[in-house]
């Protein structure tokens, strides 16, 4: 059962300690070995035991472990294997569970997970209450309202069924460097509608691949390039983009510039940019100004005259990470919305003041939230009527642009 202990290790830094779920893989995998077949076996476990976290905490509300009790966890890894895996054999993991758990291995305990029928025969909650769907879709009950709120039942469910499915990954190809085909096997790309972005249907991780290595592919969603291809004029020469989530924005612009637009990049923090900063150091980039800031006089030291495009990227609830992240919403505290809201507001309304006149200004956040998007805009088109909105979606997993995404595009009136 060299397996479930090590997945235990890994959901517990995860659960009890906050750690990511890709950075425990890595730190208990570091520790204890090399093999990749149990590394893999390790990573679905602790996976399933995170994409049911609520239905497993839900089974297990009425056996009682003291505050971050690891033999918690172990149960989780126990039933993610009896009712969904079948990697390992039921009676020996079940011995091993015993064993381990010793004097708290109560009859309760053995029912469960002796239990013949369905697991969701083990939950009794309403039918089709907000309870129900959460522990259906692992979706905290406060986000399942949310999104029914602001986007009535028939989009919320279909995004929660979303959710819990993989998203697909594409890669762009970049024109600063040489073609994918020439780097990787062709038959593991799939074109998408828009040029330069291939779908990757290949089935090992797409980092491995020699195109992604030396920079030539990076990750992007084919609507982020048709976005950009639509408002980034060829013939401008000021770009700005505050780019306090996405990485991949910053690549975006460097290959939509081939080398030859100033970009500045305003980041809040650059120790949370490694990668941007190691992209422009081993690419020898010279057209980025990349520098940290994080109220408007700082702005004014990076950019030091009107842009003709500003794209304000912020902080935001990210709910974009779901499908990719099994523990994002387990780590996720929503009394961050109104900050993040707050700063979003402030840093769109000061990044605006840079904008030329006839210049244009994008928002646009990864996540499903109307507070962060829609009341955002409203508010400040309020506030500054010299700006006109001329383009805006909020873009749903669902859709064909597989993607949680909210865009504004404004233009700035030429002020007579």
């Amino acid at each position: 059962m060299k397996e479930i202990v090590l997945a235990n290790q890994v959901l517990n830094e995860i659960i009890f300690e906050g750690v990511s779920f890709k950075k425990a893989l890595k730190n208990v995998f570091a520790e204890n070995y090399k093999d990749r077949k149990q590394a893999s076996i390790v990573s679905i476990f602790v996976g399933c035991a995170l994409r049911h976290n609520l239905l497993f905490k839900k089974v297990l509300e009425n056996v009682k472990f003291v505050e971050k009790d690891p033999d918690e966890n172990l149960l989780f890894l126990a039933l993610a294997n009896k009712f969904f895996l079948h990697r390992l054999d039921e009676n020996q993991l079940h011995d091993f569970v015993k064993k381990q758990l010793g004097e708290k291995y109560t009859p309760e305990i053995e029912k469960i997970l002796k239990y013949d029928g369905k697991i969701n025969e083990l939950v009794d909650v309403e039918k089709d209450s907000f309870e129900s769907v959460s522990i259906r879709f692992n979706t905290p009950v406060w986000l399942v309202k949310m999104w029914k709120n602001h986007f009535g039942t028939r989009n919320s469910f279909k995004l929660l069924k979303t959710n819990i499915s993989a998203d697909k990954t594409y890669l762009r190809y970049n024109p600063c460097f040489a073609r994918p085909v020439e780097l990787d096997d062709a038959s593991l790309f799939k074109q998408s509608e828009v040029e330069n972005v291939y779908e990757y249907i290949g089935k090992e991780s797409y980092k491995r691949l020699e195109g992604y290595q030396k920079n030539a592919l990076f990750v992007l969603k084919p609507v982020i390039k048709e976005l950009f291809d639509k408002y980034i004029n060829p013939l401008s020469e000021q770009i700005s983009l505050y780019a306090n989530e996405d990485e991949y924005l910053i690549k975006e612009l460097h290959a939509q510039s081939n080398n030859k637009q100033g970009i500045n990049v305003v980041v809040s923090k650059l120790d949370e940019h490694v990668e941007s900063q190691r992209y422009i150091r081993v690419n020898k980039i010279t057209n980025i100004n990349l520098f940290e800031a994080n109220e408007i006089y700082g702005y004014k030291v990076g950019i030091t005259s009107p842009q003709d495009l500003v794209i304000v990227n912020p902080t935001s609830s990210s709910f974009n990470k779901i499908r990719s992240l099994p523990d994002y919403l387990l780590h996720f505290d929503p009394q961050n919305l109104d900050k993040y809201i707050a700063k979003q507001k402030e840093v769109l309304k000061d990044l605006s003041t840079f904008v030329n006149d006839g210049g244009i200004l994008i928002y646009m956040v990864d996540t499903l939230n109307k507070k962060e998007s829609l009341s955002v805009v409203s508010s400040f088109l309020l506030n500054n009527p010299e700006f006109e909105l001329i383009d805006e979606r909020q873009i749903f997993p669902f859709e064909d642009e597989d993607v949680a995404l909210y865009y504004a595009v404004m233009k700035k009136e030429i002020q007579k």
